[in-house]
């Protein structure tokens, strides 16, 4: 999606004649893309990707995302929709992961608030 990536790096696009990424374009995009930092994440992530998304594969970014978080030994979780896309938009999706999300919610922020209160 090149229009989302320049948009997301402040950089001009044209729709009508879209650019060629030049090496200075590229080095821009990598220097704002989330993937240049997961070596720094240290708090819980909780991933939550549609199984039948066309814009993000999610059985590519979303679980290799997951897996790289896992294997630093960071507190992550990962929610597949099987039936749902970009974005998850099916009533049943998403009020689980309004669910999902006031669980995550509940016990990592919440609960290490509350521990440091207790301190």
């Amino acid at each position: 999606m090149p229009d989302w990536a320049y948009w997301t790096s402040a950089l001009p696009y044209n729709s009508y004649k879209p650019p060629v990424p030049s090496t200075a374009d590229m080095d821009v995009m990598m220097e704002k893309s989330p993937i240049r930092y997961l070596d720094q994440v240290k708090c819980p992530v909780l991933i939550l990707v549609g199984g039948s998304d066309l814009q993000v594969p999610p059985t590519s970014q979303g679980v290799y995302y997951y897996r790289f978080l896992k294997s630093r030994g960071v507190k992550c979780d990962i929610k597949v929709y099987p039936d749902d896309g970009h974005p998850l938009s099916g009533v049943s999706c998403r009020a689980d992961s309004i669910m999902q999300t006031h669980r995550w919610f509940q016990r990592h922020l919440f609960w290490e608030v509350q521990v440091e209160e207790k301190k």
